[in-house]
């Protein structure tokens, strides 16, 4: 049966180690040598069920056996017919799904991978290199694992799980690594310790007893007395009722440690944290286009500025660290833009469609005029690094197989210098001064998010590309081990990867939508 090669969607650095999330596993590779030292995969969250078992659990259930014989006359009702999932559904009903539903909100079953493991949706790393973060899509949670060596071999151990109330979309660690930002699409932002104690969850058979604190002592007062009380029962009633302790509140959000910092009326697309001039800040940008600057923890409810220049959703925030005062921005509009973020002032603006335009001309996707009809583009990631002395600001553009090199001038400007072909679409891709590390898309066709890559096209592609600096350019470098070999998969069933792989053109408002996804 003919396979692709799962291609990596989250790339992040740690240390000397690639963090690289391919589908529902985390792989890490030694960026010298640039071999695999270690995997992890993520549990599967569907039960192993066989189809007849399922359906002797139904019949046992719904259809139990009568006391006494039915006489002849009666009838016995048929079995009810257990419900099945979509993905459960048979195949002539999927299809018709889409056409009973049209006009209804499915963000969240489009989010749906097809994997049978939660997807790994976003990666963070503490600055001192100890952990690792993780957020899976599915089952909304946020995971720590530690970067253990056993007999100087790596491997990445989980240390908690966090389920959130809503899904995350954004992480942040703090430069004391001690606590996780994390951000949601619904507008909210949380903070969570980093080190977590799971508390072990009793048995159906164990009856969990509850600590005694001084508010447990507390007896319950009702409302009646024995002057309002007149029968033999109701008084035994009442005398119980003076016994019984107070009830507990009703707790329905999570039970571990996580505080509320702020929150934005609008989708979350990004976060990030800063420190200038001994003060800490807390950057949003959501779908309505704001940025939004509030004081760091504990002040995160304190707004400090915005940044308001963008015509649609902004995805990516940048801030150079040799430029502390500079804020790159980008996402669904035409152009990067450079903010004097304290004053809330734009200082300049970068064309990106031009640059996008000659590339799709490059690939045949253009008219002979060299223009493109109804492009649009967004911005994946922005990343920037210090090389020879010169700031270099690295973008990426979904469904856009080639990265874009910028300079920061002294002017604060941004001045296109080099743009890097690849064999498929960017996904996310790491920047350090030895070079870039590239995530290449293997399933799709060039500028698409849902068009299958040609199988004979696809056999040469290399998920992960390296360029290395030679003069402050990038130059094509060596490959590493492993990553083309591993977790081949029918592509039968990579039909749904596209709503893992691609999602910011879904912020784009059209009329009619709905609310977002949990």
């Amino acid at each position: 049966m003919s396979k692709l090669t799962m291609p990596y969607q989250c790339l992040k650095q740690c240390g000397n180690l690639l963090i690289a999330a391919r589908g529902s596993t985390i792989e890490t590779f030694n960026l010298e040598s640039r071999s695999l030292v270690s995997s992890w995969k993520c549990p599967s969250s569907k039960p192993l069920v066989s189809e007849t078992s399922a359906q002797e659990e139904v019949t046992a259930v719904e259809s139990p056996a009568p006391a006494e014989a039915a006489p002849e006359e009666s009838v016995i009702p048929p079995v009810k017919r257990r419900k099945l999932s979509l993905s459960e559904t048979p195949a002539e009903e999927n299809k018709n799904w889409k056409h009973n539903n049209k006009g209804k909100n499915h963000r969240q079953a489009a989010a749906s991978t097809g994997l049978d493991s939660p997807a790994v949706i976003a990666l963070a790393v503490t600055s001192n290199g100890h952990h690792v973060i993780a957020v899976t899509s599915e089952d909304k949670s946020i995971r720590v694992f530690e970067n253990s060596y056993i007999n100087l071999k790596h491997e990445l151990k989980q240390l908690s799980q966090r389920t959130m109330p809503k899904r995350p979309c954004g992480l942040a660690i703090t430069d004391d690594s001690s606590t996780i930002i994390s951000a949601d699409k619904f507008g909210d932002v949380f903070s969570l310790p980093l080190v977590f104690q799971e508390t072990p969850i009793p048995s159906k058979n164990e009856t969990p007893v509850p600590a005694t604190t001084e508010a447990d002592s507390v007896l319950f007062t009702p409302a009646a007395n024995h002057l309002t009380v007149h029968s033999v029962r109701n008084r035994k009633a009442l005398e119980n009722q003076k016994r019984q302790a107070k009830p507990k509140p009703d707790s329905s959000g999570p039970e571990f440690e996580h505080k509320l910092l702020l929150g934005h009326v609008s989708m979350l697309t990004d976060v990030a944290l800063h420190t200038y001039n001994g003060r800490h800040y807390i950057f949003t940008a959501d779908r309505d286009e704001h940025i939004r600057i509030s004081r760091g923890i504990p002040q995160a409810h304190i707004i400090e500025q915005f940044c308001l220049g963008h015509t649609d959703f902004v995805s990516r925030l940048c801030i150079p660290s040799t430029r502390p005062e500079i804020l790159i921005s980008g996402g669904g509009d035409d152009e990067l833009l450079v903010w004097d973020w304290e004053n809330g002032n734009l200082l300049s603006r970068a064309d990106l469609k031009g640059h996008v335009e000659v590339v799709c001309h490059e690939h045949g996707k253009a008219a002979t005029d060299g223009s493109v009809d109804g492009l649009k583009i967004a911005v994946n990631q922005i990343e920037w690094i210090m090389v020879g002395g010169e700031d270099l600001v690295v973008v990426g553009y979904e469904a856009v197989p080639a990265l874009f090199v910028f300079q920061l001038t002294a002017a604060n400007t941004l001045q296109h210098i080099q743009r890097i072909q690849l064999a498929g679409n960017v996904l996310s891709f790491i920047v350090n001064s030895e070079g870039v590390v590239v995530s290449v898309d293997t399933v799709h066709a060039l500028f698409s998010s849902s068009e299958q890559r040609n199988m004979a096209e696809a056999v040469d592609v290399q998920p992960l590309s390296t360029f290395v600096f030679e003069d402050q350019r990038l130059v094509p470098g060596p490959a590493f081990e492993g990553a083309e070999q591993r977790h081949e998969v029918p592509a039968e069933e990579l039909g749904r990867l596209g709503a893992l792989l691609y999602g910011l053109e879904n912020l784009r408002k059209r009329e009619g939508d709905g609310r977002d996804e949990d």
